[in-house]
């Protein structure tokens, strides 16, 4: 649940960006005010870091890489993946 807040407002403070972006970050916070499973969180922030990464924004990439990496992480260690 931590990580949750945490990626939603650390998400918020990188969102000066594309529309694809935006789009992606849309996605995963409906998907985390949802209950989203752990796979489903783990595939949404994987769509985020894309999105950056497709934006060429090389430091909301890494942030955004690192955020989808914890969270398959913990869906790989729940079982989910």
């Amino acid at each position: 649940m931590r990580v949750m807040f945490c990626t939603v407002g650390m998400l918020a403070l990188l969102c000066s960006c594309s529309s694809g972006i935006k789009d992606a970050e849309r996605e995963l916070h409906v998907i985390e005010k949802s209950g989203g499973t752990s796979s489903e969180l783990c595939r949404a922030h994987k769509k985020v870091a894309d999105a950056y990464l497709k934006a060429q924004d090389e430091s909301g990439y890494k942030f955004a890489k690192m955020l989808a990496d914890s969270q398959c992480l913990n869906a790989k260690l729940e079982g989910g993946l």
